[in-house]
């Protein structure tokens, strides 16, 4: 053979050696960051956020406490969390562009769909800047998410265009639920005192953009499914 076709086979003899001791199969026992805010598999099993379990999370805080403790490090006070409530209230109302762009989605799409897009839109809209850094704009999306959904769904189910502002005294349930049956939904209804099993995991549930699409799939099917760990 010529000396340059015999380095090339030996060259690939050599990969083809070298491989079977150097390449990871999946992703069993690869470190790819570092992150102070979630930790899954502690001690070889769990998930944890701050240093604290997602059950322990799930059964004694709100929404707003856990995406408070995510975004800013800690538990928050009193005062800090009814601060915090009246920001993310008001937070819900979406722009007109982005209202645009979600009524020429189809309503076949994936909810997960709809929060991505959604989510690209704001960055456009609203990008990254002294005066819109990444916890400002980590508020921004918990509290859109579910308007984007609910507006999507009412566009696309019923030719809706609704008002995702919401009350200011809502939590972040009952904004979801209210935008959810509009506009038959109250907070004293009969009907919102049935769905509040429910619904009430959605208070004490981690925040993560994966809530929203998945409660609204479900809510296609069977409202009270929503109220059920196995949801995650």
């Amino acid at each position: 053979l010529p000396p340059r076709m015999c380095c090339s086979l030996s060259h690939r003899q050599r990969v083809i050696a070298m491989s079977a001791d150097s390449i990871a199969k999946g992703l069993a026992g690869v470190h790819v960051a570092e992150s102070a805010i979630c930790t899954v598999g502690k001690a070889g099993l769990g998930l944890n956020y701050r240093g604290y379990s997602i059950e322990d999370l799930a059964q004694n805080s709100t929404f707003e406490e856990v995406a408070h403790l995510m975004i800013y490090g800690e538990m928050p006070s009193s005062r800090q969390l009814a601060a915090y409530k009246a920001k993310l209230a008001s937070l819900r109302k979406l722009p007109g562009a982005l209202c645009d762009v979600l009524e020429r989605l189809p309503a076949s799409a994936h909810p997960m769909d709809i929060m991505r897009t959604g989510c690209s839109v704001m960055g456009t809209l609203e990008p990254e800047g002294p005066a819109n850094d990444q916890r400002q704009i980590a508020d921004r999306l918990i509290a859109s998410f579910g308007s984007m959904l609910l507006y999507w769904h009412h566009w696309t189910q019923h030719g809706y265009r609704i008002d995702t502002a919401g009350l200011p005294s809502d939590s972040t349930a009952q904004h979801f639920l209210r935008l959810l049956h509009f506009p038959h939904f109250t907070p004293s209804s009969p009907d919102a005192a049935s769905m509040e099993p429910a619904f009430g995991y959605l208070k004490r549930v981690i925040v993560t953009p994966a809530v929203y699409p998945r409660l609204v799939e479900f809510l296609h099917f069977d409202i009270q499914s929503t109220g059920q760990k196995s949801v995650y």
